[in-house]
């Protein structure tokens, strides 16, 4: 039988990966990528590319190395445990060489145009459009001007991703402000704004990031911020362990309440929130959710950043915020007000509510589909790490593709999704939150079930208890979807023991005399574990 040919649109980190997990399962896949280089938003520029996101300069990455990589490539351990943008671009790099996937992509084309192929009732076929511009680089001139095709494909995948389309809110005199206005996805590095008075719009990783940034070099930062929000310290406190390495299997089996309970107190005792303005409006892994950030509460309290309320109006050379407190002569306003869905090449394809929200079976396939043969990967973040998570979508898309996995009926996919659009309602969570914050190893557990790679821990215990015992209790890193099902790797046990060493690699530096180090978490974190202890035995006594 001939292996069925699969589009793939788009090759950031989820098109890059889709290429190898079609690969695994025997199909023949190729990639559109408009750019003259894979990585998308990792691939940096200096100058914004219209309708593509790009990280900015100073960006590094907000999830440690074990847990921000593939199931079957680690980050080489010498690399530091947080990765600078240029070295996660290079990590990409070492993945598309190491198994050969730049040769499956086409640069320098754009598709147009997707739509159902004449037969696609009988087949699923898709016909693909595309412009390809035929120079080598994107700084030279054409030399046979643009080309336009079209190809019929068994299969696609869309992996455009959502941090492309700006979401930058109605404000009322937007067209009366003389100051440079520009969306995050646009900010490159804070030259523009040496020695300028500016407000950045919203509280989340790319605000914060910005914000630090800029006070550096800015004449003064205001960030104005309507829900505040919860920081996440990259290390654990009190010692050099990455804060995702508490992302375990049995922090996922504390009950739900109790965990939110732990962990919304652990982050209202690291910092005063009302003290920085920062105070949270909603209830953290509900309908808000923390950021990254090591360095905001330091540029608070210096007047580095200054605070303030919901931007509610813009004059000529004015802002005015709630409880109409003004602000004169402001140079610029940074929007990081998040991004919208759209896929301009399908209009028709799927419909996309509030521009935010798409329906789909598993966050991957479109449910009321007369055929499975178009899968959406990567328009979910992750509370963890997206780049796994991104490729198990293309390994169950793949497994889709090569009828090894067969999904459910059209009225179960659709019955699950509104199940949990309501479930999402009745915790006061909104559908378009749905797509940001999905926790990571329920997210995964539940898609790698339908192809046979979720851990079956008991069976792993029965041969190996040590391993059981690191995928329980250890980092929950990407090679445990690697144990079983289709595609295993070898080396799968090894990356999973070595995760302790793999992070203390970079630190050795430089050779210090051990001393006795306090543990100042200790008694909190004592009271935690006993009120833990005593709940469970509560329950099990009622």
């Amino acid at each position: 039988m001939v292996a069925k040919k699969v589009a793939i649109i788009g090759c950031g980190v989820g098109g890059l990966t889709a290429i190898k997990c079609c690969l695994d399962a025997g199909l023949q896949p190729t990639c559109f990528e408009q750019q003259s280089s894979f990585g998308g938003i990792w691939n940096y520029t200096d100058e914004p590319r219209p309708g593509l996101g790009s990280v900015h300069s100073g960006t590094v990455t907000n999830i440690s190395k074990a847990i921000m990589c593939f199931s079957d490539f680690p980050v080489p351990k010498e690399w530091p445990n947080y990765l600078h943008h240029r070295l996660f671009m290079k990590y990409l790099r070492l993945y598309a060489e190491n198994f050969g996937l730049e040769k499956y992509v086409r640069f320098n084309t754009k598709v147009t145009k997707l739509s159902k192929a004449t037969d696609y009732n009988e087949t699923g076929k898709w016909a693909l459009s595309y412009t390809r511009n035929t120079r080598q680089a994107e700084n030279e001139a054409p030399n046979n001007g643009i080309q336009i095709d079209e190809e019929i494909f068994d299969a696609v995948m869309i992996c455009t991703g959502h941090l492309s389309i700006p979401s930058i809110p109605d404000i009322p005199g937007m067209k009366q402000f003389q100051g440079a206005k520009v969306h995050s996805g646009d900010y490159r590095s804070f030259k523009p704004y040496v020695g300028k008075r500016v407000v950045v719009v919203g509280c989340g990783s790319s605000a914060g990031d910005i914000s630090i940034e800029l006070s550096l070099h800015a004449s003064q930062v205001y960030l104005s911020t309507r829900s505040g929000g919860y920081i996440v310290k990259r290390l654990v406190p009190g010692t050099t362990k990455p804060f995702d390495h508490q992302i375990t299997r049995a922090a996922g089996l504390v009950n739900k309440n109790l965990k939110r309970f732990y962990v919304s107190g652990v982050h209202n005792t690291e910092y005063d929130f009302v003290r920085l303005g920062l105070q949270p409006s909603g209830v953290l892994g509900v309908n808000q959710f923390g950021f990254v950030n090591d360095e905001l509460p330091t540029k608070i309290i210096t007047g580095r950043v200054i605070v303030k309320g919901e931007l509610k109006e813009l004059r000529e050379t004015s802002v005015v915020f709630g409880g109409e407190e003004v602000l004169e002569n402001i140079d610029a306003i940074i929007f990081c007000t998040g991004f919208k869905l759209d896929f301009p090449f399908a209009p028709d394809i799927i419909p996309v509510e509030n521009e935010h929200y798409a329906r789909l079976y598993k966050h991957i396939f479109i449910p009321e589909a007369h055929r499975q043969t178009l899968a959406f990967i990567g328009l979910i973040e992750t509370v963890g790490s997206d780049v796994p998570t991104w490729e198990m979508q293309a390994r169950v898309a793949a497994e889709v593709f090569a009828e090894r996995c067969v999904l459910p009926s059209n009225k179960d996919m659709l019955a699950e999704c509104l199940a949990r659009e309501e479930q999402l309602s009745n915790i006061g969570r909104s559908k378009e939150k749905f797509l940001h914050g999905v926790p990571m190893i329920a997210y995964m557990d539940e898609i790698t079930e339908m192809i046979g790679a979720k851990p079956d821990l008991w069976s792993i215990f029965a041969r190996d208890p040590q391993l059981a015992y690191h995928c329980l209790f250890g980092p929950a890193v990407p090679a445990q979807y690697r144990l079983q099902g289709p595609n295993t790797w070898e080396d799968a046990r090894k990356n999973i023991l070595s995760v302790e060493d793999d992070y203390k690699c970079p630190l050795k530096t430089k050779r210090c005399s051990p001393v006795i180090k306090t543990k100042p978490y200790f008694h909190r974190n004592f009271a935690v574990v006993l009120i833990i202890f005593l709940a469970c035995i509560f329950c099990f006594l009622s």
